[in-house]
């Protein structure tokens, strides 16, 4: 006889723990996720609903239900009525395993299952298609298989099998564990998942920096764990964003990663300090054309580290010498000339409080951030 269950949490407890049949499974979501009077409550609201101390193994035995079902059919035809499950059948129950969010059972089962749609070419249908690729995305643990799909989907090859864009392809690198599956991201995946996507948002100059941002803050939301030097860590010995396509993107980490991590206030403007220092060496070291283009954009942020500590006033200092040398000195000479100009001499009233009308002549003077740079350096 078919088994109902009352649509309360507790009615589903039981219902759960008392092994249901796969046909069972699917009229229930034949009926949770139907529409009209008969539509009952979601498998989402229904497990966020049940308590905490049951709530893991509900969810375990369901998930182990799914497995099941997709290693017994991993075509994804499985039988429901004497038929094939009809696809708004099959897309509530991919949904119910994206919900689950239980990797460590469901993982292997809904790889083979893309493995063999990948070699059978079966044509899917679009609400099917994201079931699985959503599905996938939140039950993940470490595979280079999986991690070459989400990769080749941000480089903007297409998957017969599923629907995903290069930002979705990201959300997959995202949610990837590492190697280790420790509990860590794949940092160097996402940079590289980064980097890909900068170089597709270039030519986009009205939009870019606000997609590269959401990209970014997406995995703040993943792995809100991570420090607000993380990114910069990562990007420091890396001389592939100096390519012209993607150095745009480099001056947006720091402003990132300072304010959208969620450092406590007190420890807010040490954490600046920290990122600041080290996106200059980064800059330095591999992207030296966009040291004047960030300096116009972060000038403000700089000013202020400045006076902090003579550390930060000196590597501003590194970053004066080296916009001396760079050709593109034209781009923001005045916020060049006021920035380095606070600097300076608040380092010289620090350290050689005589020299403090020279400087200041200097700045009088000249309108050249040039001349104003080379004199400046000279005085100090």
């Amino acid at each position: 006889m078919k088994r109902h269950f009352p649509p309360t949490p507790e009615g589903f407890r039981k219902w759960v723990l008392d092994q249901p049949t796969l046909s069972e499974l699917f009229g229930w979501c034949e009926l949770a996720f139907g529409s009209g009077p008969h539509a009952g409550p979601t498998h989402r609201e229904l497990l966020d609903a049940i308590p905490e101390d049951h709530n893991y193994k509900v969810r375990g035995v369901l998930a182990r239900l799914v497995a099941e079902a997709l290693s017994n059919n991993p075509s994804l035809d499985m039988p429901y009525r004497g038929k094939a499950v009809k696809d708004y059948v099959l897309t509530e129950f991919l949904a119910l395993a994206h919900g689950l969010e239980r990797p460590d059972i469901l993982a292997g089962p809904l790889w083979s299952a893309y493995l063999r749609l990948s070699d059978e070419k079966r044509k899917l249908a679009t609400d099917v298609r994201i079931a699985l690729l959503d599905a996938m995305t939140y039950n993940q643990v470490w595979n280079v298989g999986l991690k070459t799909v989400w990769m080749e989907m941000v480089q903007g090859k297409l998957d017969h099998v599923l629907l995903g864009t290069r930002e979705l392809g990201f959300r997959g690198i995202a949610f990837m564990p590492s190697e280790q599956n420790d509990g860590e991201p794949d940092g160097a995946a996402i940079v590289t998942g980064l980097l890909e996507l900068a170089k597709s948002y270039a030519d986009d100059k009205e939009n870019r920096r606000e997609r590269f941002r959401q990209r970014v803050r997406l995995v703040e939301r993943l792995w809100p764990d991570k420090g607000p030097a993380w990114f910069v860590d990562l990007l420091k010995d890396d001389g592939r964003w100096a390519a012209p396509e993607t150095e745009w993107a480099v001056v947006e980490w720091p402003e990132l990663n300072c304010v959208d991590f969620g450092t406590r206030s007190g420890d807010m403007q040490n954490a600046r300090c920290i990122i600041t220092q080290r996106w200059i060496a980064s800059l330095i070291d591999h992207v030296p054309d966009a040291i004047v283009e960030a300096v116009r954009l972060k000038g403000g942020l700089l000013v202020q580290l400045s006076f902090q500590s003579n550390d930060n006033a000196q590597s501003l200092l590194t970053i004066l010498r080296s916009s001396i040398r760079s050709s593109r000195l034209d781009v923001g000479i005045t916020e060049l000339q006021e920035m380095f100009g606070a600097v300076i001499v608040r380092m010289v009233q620090r350290h050689q409080p005589q020299k403090v009308p020279q400087v200041q002549g200097v700045l009088l003077r000249s309108n050249k951030a040039c001349r104003v740079a080379s004199e400046l350096v000279a005085a100090c």
